[in-house]
């Protein structure tokens, strides 16, 4: 039986009710017969009351197991009407709908878990509390652990260090530290995002133990380093070996001439030897001065002092500049300007030696311009991003052949005759003991633009 129909019948039962009610108030005084009419009609109403509310209840039990997530309820309608059971079918279908959404975000959440389990890079998750939401095996790895890790007060007990940078660490922001663990030590680098989950405010921290990758560069500096010492020092030693066992034989030979025909001397043939033996001594002498540069040069890329930075205004650096370099671009008949926008722009820097390095730069860039027509060389200052100084050395000079590229700061790499191979790797020393960055930009043939940020 429908809905409709139940509650015309209720409906009906109570109205029927209600005239035998009045009849018999009103025609006899058969006053038993009128309370049980009266008790009648409030079951009757109870009854209708209770049917019409029975759908209530019922939408109450299914948006409760909707508000706590218990998607194994369905919405059981207790009327047979139609409008009732395709609000049933309608309610199933929200409800098979949640529970195939909350499926596929479990079994992303899943997946994510995993992923972040089984990444390399140490990894976790904490509230404002301290209290850590997310940690993977790397991270339980670097610390030594093998339990899962709660609070942030667990990795202060295995470093105070760690803990106090992870406390300290902002939205961006990124720390090295260098720690002791037994007979270990580690280089970390930390790195931190700020998300929002739930309400809440989580620190994301990525730690990455970087000792192999130092270690990877330092020995490769190394190799470099022996690579270009051992090509310049065979370089000197080659022919004043050479040289040497050439001045000997001349040597024995004026031996042999002063012996020979009871001792006459043959003073043209000595007095030839001779000259050749001191001209042999004299270049293995030069030889020798060359490899006490070379070793000077080692002495000055390895004993740069201490910068001492101060503000000051890069147009006046520019100033000086142009007093010291004038002369020589004219006599290059190189186009050289100095450009600093705005003029007030001001670095805090070694004055002395960011003067030293840019001097070093642009006796490059004119060596490059050589042989070039229409040679110009610019030399510009402005403000970058996040208030930063740029400084840029730009050329239309020869360039940098591709494949030498990644030597030029190499110490002694050179592809200049006479070079010293120090110049590329004193500037940029100079410019990371100020707090700096440098960037190489070049196409051969066309030009070179080196960049300075501070």
């Amino acid at each position: 039986m429908g809905f409709n129909l139940r509650v015309i019948m209720h409906v009906l039962g109570i109205l029927l009710t209600v005239l035998a009610l009045c009849w018999i108030l009103l025609n006899t005084s058969y006053y038993a017969t009128l309370l049980t009419l009266t008790i009648l009609l409030s079951l009757q109403v109870t009854a209708l009351i209770r049917y019409v509310h029975g759908t209530n209840r019922e939408l109450v039990r299914f948006l409760a197991a909707v508000k706590y997530a218990d998607f194994s309820q369905s919405f059981l309608s207790p009327k047979k009407s139609t409008s009732f059971r395709e609000l049933g079918r309608a309610f199933d279908e929200v409800i098979e709908r949640l529970r195939s959404t909350r499926s596929d975000k479990e079994a992303q959440a899943a997946y994510l878990l995993a992923f972040v389990q089984h990444l390399p890079i140490a990894v976790l998750a904490l509230d404002a509390s301290g209290k850590i939401l997310i940690s993977n095996t790397a991270l339980r790895r670097l610390l030594g652990r093998t339990a899962d890790l709660n609070h942030l007060s667990q990795i202060e007990a295995f470093n105070p260090t760690l803990a106090g940078a992870i406390t300290r660490l902002q939205a961006g922001q990124e720390q090295s530290l260098t720690l002791t663990r037994g007979h270990d030590t580690l280089h970390l680098k930390l790195s931190c995002t700020l998300l929002r989950a739930g309400g809440r405010q989580q620190k994301l921290v990525s730690i990455q133990n970087i000792q192999g990758e130092l270690e990877t560069r330092e020995l490769e500096a190394w190799q470099n380093l022996i690579r270009v010492m051992a090509h310049e020092i065979m370089n000197s030693i080659t022919p004043i070996t050479s040289l040497s066992e050439t001045a000997q034989h001349f040597i024995r030979e004026g031996s042999r001439l002063i012996r020979q025909d009871g001792g006459d001397l043959k003073v043209g043939e000595l007095s030839t030897l001779l000259e050749d033996a001191g001209s042999a001594v004299s270049t293995i002498g030069q030889r020798g001065k060359g490899l006490l540069r070379f070793v000077e040069s080692y002495r000055t890329l390895s004993r740069l002092p201490q910068p001492l930075p101060a503000a000051f205004r890069v147009l006046d650096l520019f100033q000086a500049l142009e007093k010291l370099m004038a002369e020589q671009a004219r006599a290059l008949q190189v186009d050289f300007r100095l450009s600093c926008n705005p003029q007030n722009l001001q670095v805090v820097a070694d004055a002395a030696q960011l003067e030293q390095a840019l001097i070093n730069l642009i006796k490059n860039a004119f060596e490059a311009l050589a042989g070039v027509s229409q040679a110009q060389l610019l030399v510009a200052a402005s403000m970058g991003d996040l208030g930063a100084v740029n400084i840029e050395v730009r050329d239309n000079g020869c360039g940098i052949a591709p494949e030498n590229m990644d030597s030029i700061f190499i110490p002694f790499f050179t592809t200049k005759r006479g070079g010293s191979g120090i110049g590329m790797s004193v500037v940029r020393q100079i410019v990371r003991l100020n707090g700096g960055k440098i960037s190489v930009v070049s196409e051969l043939n066309k030009g070179t633009t080196i960049k300075l940020v501070f």
